[in-house]
């Protein structure tokens, strides 16, 4: 649920030898087969309709058998909300910044072929005219297709070299947005050091954040799991809603080795 903005998953139960009843799995219903989510008069989950392989029937499965997780709460919005979606932008400028500098490099250090043609050639917008021929020609050098160049008389072929400009501009942009894509999860201290600069303080304090970030993640799955399936069982096995039983998760972060003793 957190690159999704929710999960969904069927409570499937059984009966045992003296005949409790008991989880049996919980089958994940993926977010793609989810055909419509069914709500009531007043904006209420009622459950969803599922169309999925191998049979791509509707299947109506209510809300009562459905552990679902998600995100966020807006305005009772089941799907939640990516919690990738924010990290989109800096991602699509970094893709593209980097395809910019592999072109700059490239253009940099193999140089820039210019074809001289004499006056009177034959500058037709085909594959045939002199002009295609000399397309075909700044191209396959280019792509290192052949090693050297039979030019007909009077054409002029030279390289212009590149002027070895500095690409520190376009690295430190990628670097940037790099740190906005981790920042999404609170990961960027794994970014610091690689450009020899960072401090202990400051990686401590983002690795706090981190662990907060993980602790609230689990705090989501260990509150939905006690509210809607730990007590759903005791109700189905006749037991009054005991909120001392739930599920609970250990704190994130470094061991203690003292209190594992």
């Amino acid at each position: 649920f957190i690159w999704a903005g929710f999960y969904v998953c069927e409570k499937v139960y059984q009966r045992d030898e003296q005949g409790r009843i008991l989880w049996r799995k919980f089958a994940t219903r993926g977010q793609n087969t989810i055909y419509k989510w069914l709500l009531d008069d007043r904006g209420g989950l009622e459950g969803i309709v599922q169309q999925t392989a191998p049979k791509y029937e509707f299947i109506t499965i209510p809300i009562e058998k459905l552990l679902i997780y998600r995100t966020r709460l807006e305005r009772g919005n089941p799907e939640g909300r990516s919690l990738l979606r924010p990290a989109w932008i800096p991602y699509y400028y970094t893709k593209n910044l980097q395809q910019i500098e592999a072109i700059g490099f490239e253009r940099d250090a193999n140089g820039m072929v210019i074809i001289k043609m004499p006056e009177g050639a034959d500058v037709s917008d085909s594959d045939s005219s002199d002009l295609g021929k000399a397309r075909e020609m700044a191209r396959n050098i280019r792509n290192d297709e052949q090693s050297g160049a039979t030019l007909p008389f009077g054409w002029d072929l030279t390289l212009l070299s590149g002027a070895g400009k500095s690409f520190t501009a376009l690295s430190d942009a990628i670097k940037r947005y790099e740190s906005r894509t981790a920042m999404v999860f609170f990961t960027q201290s794994l970014l610091l050091g690689q450009d020899g600069a960072g401090s202990l303080a400051l990686s401590q304090d983002m690795k706090s954040f981190l662990i907060t970030f993980a602790d609230s993640i689990a705090d989501i799955i260990a509150q939905t799991f006690s509210k809607y399936a730990i007590s759903d069982l005791l109700k189905l096995n006749g037991y009054e809603n005991d909120p001392i039983i739930k599920l609970e998760h250990t704190p994130a972060g470094d061991v203690d080795v003292g209190k594992v003793a």
